[in-house]
């Protein structure tokens, strides 16, 4: 199922392969989506109505799940409950937000650039509203504010650093990282587990040795795997764009040319 992008239908599947898989399940549904929600969200009123929408929905689903969870065994209720904070439904508000704020900056066009700060705070605040509700209902007071404080501590930095980036966190490395992140993320997991059982192996290894050997290790995989597999892809994917959005006649004659290329 995670080959084909659809593991995130399932509770023992969402993250079989890595913790974080649950992340790229959602992605690929919501790309499968889009087309058909960019057709049906034409305004910012028709967002605020899927948002709510989906919210209505989301709760009923969630009820479901926790119902189902509570017939499971012990470990089986963890794997239930920890879907129904992770599936495509639960996060679709985020993406939804998303695009209402795209259909109101195209009505309103200069407000990102004459009022930053009130952009921001437009496209976070529904989002911290959402968190905020759900969290009252899982969590103590004490637990919502510590992770609110952490919260809106990131988005002050994120913020900060996209006004005045400073060289030490906003560099070439830091830079090239981010670009190679995702297959970063996709081998680190079985590195962590090579490199764990060799410092078992060899225990006078510092930690801080075994942590440089596998940073260093995991960007230069990364790397090739950015530059071999990633990289092609988004060119294809590009050009087949341009292509559809000027000629779609010639979309089907511009996939057989690549093909031959590559053979």
């Amino acid at each position: 199922m995670t080959i084909f992008f659809v593991h995130g239908l399932l509770p023992d599947t969402i993250t079989s392969v890595v913790p974080g898989g649950w992340s790229i399940a959602v992605e690929m549904m919501f790309y499968a989506t889009f087309p058909l929600l960019m057709l049906q969200i034409t305004s910012t009123r028709r967002a605020v109505v899927a948002v709510v929408a989906c919210l209505i929905f989301d709760a009923a689903l969630h009820a479901l799940i926790v119902h189902l969870a509570n017939e499971q065994s012990a470990d089986w209720r963890e794997v239930y409950l920890n879907f129904g904070k992770l599936y495509f439904i639960h996060q679709m508000p985020c993406f939804l937000l998303g695009i209402g704020a795209f259909q109101l900056a195209g009505k309103k066009p200069r407000l990102l650039l004459d009022h930053p700060i009130l952009s921001g705070a437009i496209a976070v605040l529904p989002m911290l509203i959402i968190w905020l509700a759900r969290s009252g209902i899982r969590h103590t007071r004490r637990c919502i504010w510590i992770r609110f404080r952490r919260r809106m501590g990131l988005c002050v930095c994120d913020f900060a650093f996209t006004i005045r980036p400073h060289k030490i966190i906003v560099n070439r490395v830091v830079c090239w990282i981010g670009k190679v992140s995702f297959s970063a993320y996709l081998v680190h997991f079985a590195l962590m587990t090579i490199f764990s059982d060799a410092a078992e192996l060899v225990q006078h290894f510092h930690f801080k040795i075994i942590f440089l050997l596998l940073a260093s290790t995991t960007i230069a995989l990364s790397t090739i795997s950015y530059l071999l597999i990633e990289a092609p892809i988004i060119r294809f994917g590009n050009k087949l764009a341009r292509m559809v959005s000027l000629r779609p006649q010639n979309a089907l004659r511009f996939t057989r040319g690549w093909k031959s290329e590559r053979d």
